[in-house]
């Protein structure tokens, strides 16, 4: 199915924002083992660096398992 097609049967999948070299647009089929990938690599660099999130290197609480 084409782009033009998808957006005519859900417009979101039409929809694209643009500033500069970036562009935003839905998440498509065609993008999924791109994402994979690049959740499947970590993160941060260095975990241990100031700008790490604390929800980031702590586990979760026993409760939420």
């Amino acid at each position: 199915m084409t782009e033009d097609a998808l957006a005519a049967l859900y417009p979101p999948f039409g929809l694209r924002v643009t500033a500069g070299d970036i562009t935003l647009r839905v998440l498509r089929d065609s993008d999924l083992p791109s994402y994979a990938e690049l959740i499947s690599s970590p993160l941060f660099a260095d975990e241990n660096a100031h700008h790490v999130f604390d929800w980031w290197t702590k586990a979760p609480p026993a409760s939420a398992a």
